[in-house]
């Protein structure tokens, strides 16, 4: 139960840790969150130029093409979790591994 009280703002990152962390940073970005984005917002501003969605009166596809991008990258982000999670759970003696094994087990 000491677990639970421990505040998370005290934990120490081991350097296994926040190379783990640092990689899942850069690989969901550029392996999921970069292309879906790329992917939706091109697509929108298409779908604008030939008539399948209706411009903004003042900005054009603009407003549909940020929304595209930001959708995109959470998107990318939200589907990188489980395999960022795998990278901390593979590291040994670690304690988000360890919790997030734990978690996974119920």
């Amino acid at each position: 139960m000491a677990d639970r009280t421990k505040s998370h703002s005290s934990y120490h990152y081991s350097a296994e840790e926040l190379k783990a962390l640092e990689e899942c940073s850069i690989e969901s970005f550029f392996q999921r969150s970069l292309p879906l984005a790329t992917i939706l917002a091109v697509g929108a501003h298409i779908a604008v130029k030939q008539g399948y969605l209706k411009p903004n009166t003042k900005f054009g596809s603009a407003p549909k093409v940020v929304f595209g991008l930001i959708l995109g990258y959470l998107i990318g982000q939200i589907s990188y979790q489980n395999k960022c999670a795998q990278k901390f759970m593979e590291i040994p003696d670690s304690e988000i591994g360890e919790l997030l094994r734990r978690t996974r087990k119920r």
